[in-house]
C-alpha cells in the first residue's frame, strides 16, 4: 500500500505543469552570467543577482524588458525552447534589432574576431600577455626567451609590424620599429582584449594588414573594491600587483601598481652540454590610474594615465657556453600614455572624443660590441600627440552610421635615425544596413566603409571595405573585403646608414568568408567558428643587402591564405568545457627580390603552417582544473626554405589548478601551474630557447 501511495505522489509530481521558468541572462561577448541584471515582465520586476532569474510561466511568449548596468537595455520574447537572453555591453556599439544576440565587429566589417574577457583565474594562470594570446587561432608568437624578454605576436601569417596594437582604442606601436613588445602591457591592467583578424580599417592608423589587438582597461566602478595578487615560479621570477577602486564624491577612480621581476634561470643544450643561460634577468614596474566623472546622465569625462618602466638583459642568440659568457647587452624602457576621454550619449547613438599623448624612451648598451673602440650605446625618444573623434547613430530604419576623424603628430630623436617628425590624419565613415526577414531573428546585413588616410609628405591612401552577413537565431554566415596599409616606420625611412626616404606605404587586399554557429540542447552548449581568408600584400618593405650596407625597398609581394576553426563545448552550465582551435596558414613570397632570385613561391621565415590548441576545463565546486595541449609545426628560418635551416615542430602540455575560498565579503584565490610538463626544448626564434619545465604558485585576495 505504501509503495502504491509513493508511486501515486511521484506521478503527480512528474505530470504537474510547471509554474515557473528559469531564465539565464548572459554577456553577448563571452556568455558569462551578468550579475545584478533585472527583468521587467508587465509591472513586476524580477532580479537576477547571479545572471539567473525564475519567472512565472504566464510570461512565456510575452515580451519582457531586461536591464543591467553597463549593458544596453533589451526587449525580447521568452519561449520555453530558448531561455537564454544575451545583452550587449554599452561601451561597444548600438544594438541592431536582429543582431542583438550576435557579436558585433569592431573593425566595421564581418570577420572572425574574438573578444577575450580577462578573468581573475587567467591573471594567475598567465605571467604575461603573450601566454594568453598565443592560445587563440590565427595568432603566432615570436619570443627571445622567457618572461621579461621580447614578446611579439602576428596575425594570419603577417609580421609583427603588420599587426596593429591599440590600448583603449589608441594606437601604440613603436614609432621607430613599427611593432610592439607585448611584455609592455601587463595582463593585470587589462579587462577586455579585442582580437580583430584581417584588419581594422575603421579603428586606427597604419599597421593592421594582418589584424589588430585592442587592449581595454577595466573602467572604474562606483563601489569600493580591491585586489592583491602575487605569483612566483621555479625560474626565480616573481610578480606582484595591487589594484584599488575607490570612488570619491562622484569621481570614479581606480589605481593599479605592479612589479614583475626575475632571473629566468633555465638551461639550453649545446651538443651534449647543458648550459645555464645568462643575462635574462629583468625588473619591470607599471602604474595605471583611471578616473571617470559623469557630467550628466548621458555624458561623462575620463582620464587615463599609464606608465611602464623596464630594465632587462638583451641577450644575443645562444650558440654555446663561450658565446653565452659574453652576453652583456642591456635595454632600458620608459613608456607613458596620457589620455583624456569624453563620451556623450545621444538618443539613438553616441559621440566620443579622445586626446592623447604618448612617449617612448629606450636606451641600449652593449659593452661587448665595440665601434671605434667604444661600446655601443643607443638612445631613442619618440612622442606622439593625437585626437580621435567618433560618432555613431542608429536610424529608425535599422541603419547604423559610423563616422570619425583622426589626427596625429609623431616625432623622434634617435642616436641611430636622427631627429624627424611627420603628421598624419584620416576621415572615415561606414554604413551598416539591416534587411530583416519576415521571420523574427533572421535577416541580412550589408556593410560599406571608406577611410581616407593622409600622410606627410603629400601621400594619401584610400581604404574601401564591404561586407555581407546572413543572421539567423543560432549564428551567421558572412563575406567581407577589406583594404589595409602600413606606413614605413621611422627607422626604415631614416636609419643611418641605410634609411630610404622614398619608401611607399605597403598595401593589402583581404577577403574572408566564414560562419558562426551555436547549438544548445539540454545540458550541452557548443559554439563552432570557421573562417577562410586570403590576404595579398603589395610593396612590402624588405631590408636588402647592398654594396656597403643594407637598405629597405618596396620590392616584395606576399600572399597569405588560411583556415581557422574553433569549437567550444560546455556541459552542465560550464562545469566541463572542451576547447579546440586549429590554424592552417601558408604565407608565401610572390615576387623576386632581385635578378636571378629563385625563392619566389617559398614560405616566409618563422611561419609555421599548422597551429593547434586543445584544452579541457573543469569546475568541480570551488575548484578550477585545466589541462592544455599546444602544437606548432616546423618553421623555416630563412627564405631559401633549406632543409637544414628550420625550427622543428613541438608540442607542449601545461596543467593549471585554482581554488576559490570565500572569506565573507572577500575572496581568496590559490593557484598552481606546471608549464611544459614533459620538459620539451623548443624555440620560437633561432638561437633563443624557450623555458623548459617549471612550476608556479599564485595568490589573489580581493573584495567581491
Amino acid at each position: 500500500m505504501k509503495q502504491l501511495l509513493l508511486l501515486f505522489i511521484l506521478a503527480l509530481v512528474l505530470t504537474a505543469a510547471p509554474t515557473a521558468h528559469d531564465i539565464k541572462i548572459l554577456d553577448a561577448w563571452d556568455n558569462s552570467p551578468i550579475g545584478g541584471a533585472m527583468l521587467l515582465a508587465g509591472d513586476t520586476l524580477y532580479s537576477a543577482p547571479d545572471g539567473r532569474a525564475r519567472i512565472p510561466t504566464k510570461w512565456l511568449n510575452q515580451k519582457v524588458t531586461i536591464r543591467a548596468g553597463g549593458y544596453y537595455t533589451r526587449t525580447a520574447r521568452i519561449t520555453a525552447a530558448d531561455s537564454t537572453l544575451l545583452l550587449q555591453p554599452d561601451w561597444y556599439t548600438e544594438p541592431i534589432t536582429i543582431s542583438a544576440a550576435a557579436r558585433p565587429d569592431d573593425n566595421g566589417m564581418p570577420a572572425h574576431n574574438s573578444n577575450i574577457k580577462v578573468s581573475e583565474s587567467q591573471r594567475l594562470q598567465f605571467n604575461q600577455m603573450v601566454e594568453l594570446l598565443k592560445r587563440r587561432s590565427g595568432i603566432h608568437f615570436k619570443s627571445l626567451g622567457g618572461e621579461g624578454q621580447l614578446q611579439s605576436v602576428s596575425l594570419r601569417g603577417m609580421s609583427a609590424e603588420q599587426t596593429q596594437v591599440l590600448y583603449d582604442d589608441i594606437p601604440i606601436n613603436n614609432l621607430q620599429l613599427g611593432m610592439l613588445d607585448l611584455g609592455y602591457i601587463p595582463l593585470g591592467g587589462v579587462d577586455v582584449i579585442d582580437v580583430l583578424r584581417g584588419g581594422s580599417p575603421l579603428l586606427g592608423s597604419s599597421g593592421s594588414i594582418g589584424g589588430a589587438l585592442n587592449f581595454k582597461p577595466r573602467p572604474p566602478g562606483d563601489s569600493l573594491a580591491y585586489a592583491v595578487r602575487f605569483q612566483a615560479n621555479s625560474l626565480q621570477n616573481r610578480q606582484t600587483e595591487v589594484w584599488l577602486q575607490s570612488p570619491i564624491l562622484g569621481l570614479k577612480q581606480s589605481l593599479r601598481i605592479g612589479r614583475h621581476w626575475g632571473d629566468n634561470r633555465y638551461n639550453a643544450t649545446a651538443g651534449d652540454e647543458s648550459v645555464p643561460l645568462k643575462n635574462r634577468d629583468f625588473n619591470r614596474y607599471s602604474l595605471q590610474w583611471q578616473a571617470r566623472y559623469n557630467l550628466s546622465p548621458t555624458g561623462r569625462i575620463g582620464l587615463l594615465v599609464n606608465n611602464f618602466r623596464s630594465r632587462a638583459g638583451a641577450p644575443r642568440a645562444f650558440i654555446n657556453r663561450s658565446t653565452e659568457a659574453s652576453n652583456q647587452a642591456r635595454l632600458s624602457v620608459n613608456n607613458t600614455l596620457l589620455a583624456l576621454k569624453y563620451h556623450q550619449g545621444l538618443t539613438r547613438g553616441h559621440f566620443s572624443a579622445r586626446l592623447y599623448n604618448r612617449n617612448e624612451w629606450n636606451a641600449y648598451y652593449d659593452p661587448a660590441l665595440l665601434i671605434n673602440n667604444t661600446p655601443l650605446r643607443g638612445r631613442h625618444f619618440n612622442s606622439e600627440q593625437g585626437v580621435i573623434l567618433r560618432w555613431r547613430y542608429l536610424t529608425k530604419r535599422q541603419i547604423l552610421l559610423t563616422s570619425g576623424a583622426d589626427a596625429r603628430y609623431q616625432a623622434i630623436r634617435s642616436s641611430g635615425a636622427g631627429k624627424h617628425s611627420r603628421f598624419s590624419g584620416a576621415l572615415y565613415a561606414s554604413l551598416d544596413k539591416e534587411w530583416p526577414a519576415r521571420t523574427a531573428g533572421y535577416g541580412w546585413h550589408t556593410q560599406l566603409s571608406l577611410r581616407q588616410e593622409f600622410l606627410s609628405p603629400a601621400q594619401s591612401v584610400t581604404l574601401p571595405s564591404a561586407g555581407l552577413q546572413w543572421h539567423f537565431p543560432s549564428g551567421r554566415f558572412y563575406l567581407s573585403y577589406t583594404r589595409n596599409f602600413r606606413a614605413p616606420s621611422f627607422n626604415a625611412l631614416y636609419w643611418q646608414p641605410g634609411g630610404n626616404k622614398n619608401l611607399r606605404p605597403e598595401a593589402a587586399n583581404g577577403f574572408e568568408g566564414g560562419f558562426d554557429y551555436t547549438f544548445r540542447s539540454g545540458i550541452i552548449s557548443s559554439r563552432q567558428t570557421v573562417a577562410l581568408y586570403q590576404n595579398r600584400v603589395r610593396d612590402q618593405i624588405v631590408w636588402l643587402p647592398g654594396e656597403t650596407y643594407w637598405q629597405p625597398q618596396n620590392i616584395r609581394d606576399v600572399q597569405s591564405r588560411g583556415l581557422e576553426m574553433e569549437n567550444t563545448t560546455e556541459l552542465w552550465r560550464g562545469a566541463l568545457r572542451l576547447t579546440n582551435r586549429l590554424t592552417l596558414n601558408r604565407t608565401i613570397k610572390l615576387s623576386a627580390d632581385r635578378e636571378g632570385d629563385n625563392t619566389t613561391g617559398n614560405i616566409l621565415p618563422y611561419r609555421p603552417q599548422i597551429l593547434f590548441y586543445s584544452a579541457i576545463h573543469l569546475r568541480p565546486g570551488s575548484w578550477t582544473l585545466q589541462g592544455e595541449y599546444r602544437y606548432s609545426s616546423f618553421a623555416y628560418t630563412g627564405i631559401e626554405n633549406s632543409n637544414r635551416d628550420f625550427l622543428p615542430s613541438y608540442a607542449v602540455v601545461n596543467l593549471f589548478a585554482a581554488f576559490v575560498m570565500p572569506l565573507g565579503a572577500h575572496g581568496m584565490d590559490l593557484s598552481l601551474k606546471i608549464y611544459n610538463l614533459f620538459n620539451i626544448e623548443y624555440e620560437a626564434i633561432k638561437g633563443y630557447p624557450q623555458p623548459t619545465r617549471y612550476a608556479g604558485l599564485g595568490l589573489a585576495i580581493h573584495l567581491n
